[in-house]
């Protein structure tokens, strides 16, 4: 099934990515856009979660995404350390679609509202939606109830890239009133420096 296609026959079944159960500690780290030199401590991050959850290919998936200019990647960084990494593209402009991927957090950091941070951060960058976005991603079973609690659902089953098997594939719709929230709290946790200046890339 073409790419395309397959986005196109999505459908927006209500608003349900939700901010109400957001409580995020004052002081996680600063998000900032990815740098080559964060190269050897995002592959740290991966590292510290490796294990039979992630296939064989991941490794090499992850350093490819590393350098891929058609991705915006972001690291929430604190103390000079950089404890997430994770990227976000917009796909075709008449399905209003946005692709996360790999929204990663070092292990011994995990459960302290680094992912939250990470997270909220990639989607208040988009710009805002004629209608919603349809904010599409493959998750790890062990990261899906994290992400349950944005709303996201799971929707089927895409071909992987190289066409020998498939990846689950979950949703959650961001309408503006929704995106407006996120955009809200992005400035606020922000203290007001402004990321505006960094754009979303489109797929080609």
């Amino acid at each position: 099934m073409k790419l395309r296609k397959w986005l196109s026959d999505l459908w927006v079944r209500s608003d349900r990515f939700d901010l109400q159960n957001v409580n995020l500690a004052p002081d996680i780290g600063n998000v900032r856009q990815y740098s080559p030199r964060d190269h050897e401590s995002c592959l740290a991050i991966f590292e510290s979660n490796d294990g039979d959850h992630l296939r064989e290919e991941s490794e090499e998936d992850f350093r490819n995404f590393l350098l891929n200019d058609s991705v915006l990647k972001l690291v929430v960084e604190k103390d000079g350390q950089v404890s997430g990494v994770g990227g976000v593209c917009i796909s075709s402009k008449e399905t209003e679609g946005a692709w996360l991927s790999f929204g990663m957090v070092h292990a011994d950091l995990q459960n302290q509202g680094v992912g939250t941070k990470l997270l909220l951060s990639r989607l208040a960058l988009l710009p805002q939606p004629d209608a919603y976005w349809q904010i599409l991603m493959t998750s790890l079973e062990a990261s899906v109830d994290f992400y349950k609690r944005f709303g996201f659902e799971y929707f089927g089953q895409f071909p992987s890239d190289d066409g020998k098997s498939t990846v689950d594939v979950y949703y959650s719709i961001l309408t503006k009133n929704a995106m407006a929230s996120v955009r809200s709290w992005f400035m606020h946790s922000m203290h007001g420096r402004d990321l505006d200046s960094i754009s979303v890339p489109r797929w080609p």
